[in-house]
């Protein structure tokens, strides 16, 4: 079983330029924040939203913001 541990990284915008609104009230239900405190995520610069996590939960996390339309990538968090 491997240790290794992964991020999370929220690429700051939108799949296919989808709606803004929508994927905040998305990020709210899955972050348990208020949308509007999440508007700062939308800024165009990546932000880690999971760290030091397994593969697993990292894709977990992936499959969740991609279905609320979050462009976002999973990478190893020793930076590897």
């Amino acid at each position: 079983m491997s240790d290794r541990k992964y991020r999370v990284v929220f690429e700051g915008a939108l799949l296919d330029d989808g709606p803004e609104r929508e994927a905040r009230q998305l990020l709210s239900a899955l972050f348990r924040r208020e949308p509007d405190d999440l508007r700062q995520l939308l800024d165009g610069r990546p932000h880690v939203v999971a760290d030091d996590v397994t593969r697993e939960k990292a894709e977990e996390y992936l499959a969740l913001l991609r279905r609320a339309g979050i462009a976002s990538r999973v990478v190893r968090a020793d930076g590897h």
